[in-house]
């Protein structure tokens, strides 16, 4: 708690010396950027082959903003809800709480790209840390955790991050929610992935 406490105060301390080095005027920029941002994701000029969200693998597939934003806010509560599970378990260690997180971050919302990836890295070392790795396989996983967009950016065209971005994090999400479940099994018979 006293980490949240300690984020909470740093916030109010970069908005309120945000505010007096650039005034309140500012802030109004910043509402139409955001606002820009909200019109421009729902036109087809975003390249949604190099995004890692849900919503973007729904519209790389052809269907338009009026189905996968509603989709996206489901997985959006569903991630939420995720998170939320695996905090409250006692068993789960710090490790897979912090690697649900940064998993859970880049796919709840719409616009993420790419680059935000570097995410996955950090969960593949809370993973690692965890025990998970074991086994080949396991090892495997989290080296593609760790390359993150890289093989999307090397084969552009041939392979995008939206293909195979959201379901690769999302199945190490519930690999996390597994490992929270079972916090008692060894990490060499839990290398499901």
């Amino acid at each position: 708690w006293r980490t949240i406490v300690w984020a909470c105060i740093g916030t109010v301390a970069i908005v309120a010396l945000s505010t007096i080095a650039m005034g309140v005027d500012y802030w109004g920029h910043y509402l139409d950027t955001l606002n820009f941002m909200s019109r421009l994701i729902q036109t087809d000029l975003v390249r949604f082959e190099l995004m890692m969200s849900w919503y973007a693998f729904i519209r790389f597939l052809g269907a338009g903003h009026e189905l996968a934003f509603p989709a996206q806010l489901v997985i959006t509560g569903l991630l939420a809800a995720a998170v939320s599970w695996v905090w409250s378990r006692r068993g789960a260690g710090a490790d897979i709480k912090a690697a649900t997180l940064f998993i859970a971050i880049p796919l709840a919302t719409p616009y993420a790209y790419h680059y935000e990836m570097t995410l996955t890295l950090i969960a593949a070392m809370f993973l690692a840390r965890d025990g998970f790795g074991g086994g080949r396989r396991a090892r495997l996983w989290l080296l593609a955790l760790w390359l993150g967009s890289v093989p999307g950016l090397a084969l552009e065209g041939l392979l995008s991050s939206v293909i195979y971005a959201p379901p690769m994090l999302t199945a190490t999400l519930g690999l996390c929610m597994w490992r929270a479940a079972r916090p008692d099994i060894s990490a060499e018979t839990q290398c499901l992935a």
